[in-house]
């Protein structure tokens, strides 16, 4: 069912981000949001990430980025989150957390291009772009770290959110120090910021220690491979 969800929504997300769906409106995304939040982050952020990115107009990549920040943002509480996905199916709930962790490096990656982009930058589309980056920055922190998930997967996730955070606290500081910007928007940027480098280590960190844990098991499982054949040798000699 997520799968079937995604290609349908994938293609109307495309339609919607292109102009060629005149008669899809964003309400039906935001629709799926409220109604289905883990089916929601199972089939959305692929095309969602794509149109903050290639959408037709400044509007369409921020509503792209409007809904991204809703579906990567941390429920405020555990009675929110158990009322978002109660009727949830459990399928759905493995599927979105799968497709939260591959799509976050190409949504920070719109993030940036936002933030490159003058028109987004401006006062009536900056604050969807900095919610974005806010609840990505937050997601990826949660992600890097060891309550955030298994270690398994904290191990396969780390390197990519690593790689994908390089550079953004430079992308929010050079927003908020743009000319003719707001107090309150360089203070905002400043605080991302802050939480991306702190996320950034965090992730660098957890990388560097899976690559550790994979030497590790390899010089364990080589050792154990060479200890095999001296064993079958000595019941060759009882023999």
């Amino acid at each position: 069912a997520a799968e079937a969800a995604r290609e349908v929504y994938g293609e109307a997300v495309g339609m919607w981000s292109s102009k060629r769906g005149g008669h899809l409106d964003v309400c039906l995304f935001g629709d799926l949001v409220t109604r289905n939040l883990s089916l929601a982050r199972a089939a959305l952020p692929p095309s969602l990430s794509k149109a903050a990115v290639d959408g037709k107009s400044p509007f369409l990549k921020s509503e792209s980025l409007r809904i991204l920040s809703s579906l990567y943002a941390t429920p405020k509480s555990s009675k929110s989150k158990t009322e978002s996905e109660s009727s949830s199916d459990p399928d759905h709930l493995a599927t979105s957390s799968g497709t939260l962790s591959e799509s976050a490096p190409a949504v920070l990656d719109a993030i940036r291009s936002a933030l490159d982009d003058e028109g987004m930058r401006r006062a009536k589309r900056i604050r969807d772009v900095l919610g974005c980056a806010e609840s990505l920055v937050s997601y990826a922190s949660s992600s890097s770290s060891a309550s955030g998930g298994t270690a398994a997967t904290v191990a396969k996730d780390a390197p990519k959110l690593a790689g994908a955070l390089k550079g953004l606290p430079e992308k929010l500081r050079e927003a908020g120090n743009a000319e003719g910007g707001s107090p309150k928007v360089a203070a905002q940027c400043e605080k991302i910021a802050s939480v991306a480098e702190a996320a950034l280590a965090e992730a660098e960190k957890a990388a560097r220690a899976a690559v550790a844990a994979e030497e590790s098991m390899g010089e364990t499982k080589g050792a154990g491979d060479t200890k095999t054949p001296s064993k079958k040798k000595k019941k060759k000699r009882k023999k």
